[in-house]
């Protein structure tokens, strides 16, 4: 059976994760700005996982958030398998909602090399930041633009698969301030 990726000249897998950028970004739908409120960003980083059948995959995700409110966060990624075992897919390329509130969850779309069917993503997470400049100031005024790392280990599945998951990002935000 043909795909449409087929069709118009792209390997199924590479025509997914190309679909899913460009839908991820397109679902943005806010228009470029020059001064961000706080809690603007995007992020961008490696996964490295391994899957409840045995085998170890990397990939990688972006994310972007909009606001200091913890449901707006978007991510798009890609899973790679180096030795797929069981049910595990050798690909996997997605769109999920991390909100965050205490604990991190994950909640979206999946795609699987081979199979034109949308698998439910889903999960939970946490993590922590590490400021690498303007910090993160307790009590004061947005001190601008900040650069930090975050990391983040989880469980996720996509149907029938799933992974326990670390997610190193380097991240550019307008500096979280907590008071007035």
């Amino acid at each position: 059976m043909l795909s449409v990726f087929t069709v118009i000249g792209f390997h199924t897998t590479v025509g997914q994760a190309v679909l899913l950028v460009i839908v991820f970004f397109a679902s943005l739908g806010v228009p470029c700005r020059a001064v961000a409120e706080q809690g603007d960003g995007g992020g961008v980083g490696p996964v490295v996982g391994y899957s409840g059948a045995g085998s170890w995959s990397l990939g990688w995700e972006a994310s972007v958030s909009r606001g200091f409110v913890p449901v707006l966060k978007l991510s798009a990624g890609g899973s790679y398998q180096f030795a797929p075992r069981g049910k595990d897919p050798f690909t996997v390329h997605y769109l999920a909602v991390e909100p965050w509130f205490i604990v991190g969850g994950t909640l979206g779309l999946a795609v699987a090399d081979g199979h034109d069917v949308l698998r439910l993503a889903y999960g939970g997470w946490e993590g922590f930041p590490v400021p690498l400049t303007n910090g993160m100031e307790p009590f004061g005024r947005n001190a601008g633009p900040a650069w930090m790392l975050t990391f983040a280990v989880g469980i996720r599945a996509f149907g029938a698969t799933s992974q326990v998951y670390f997610a190193p990002k380097l991240w550019r935000t307008e500096t979280f301030t907590f008071g007035s």
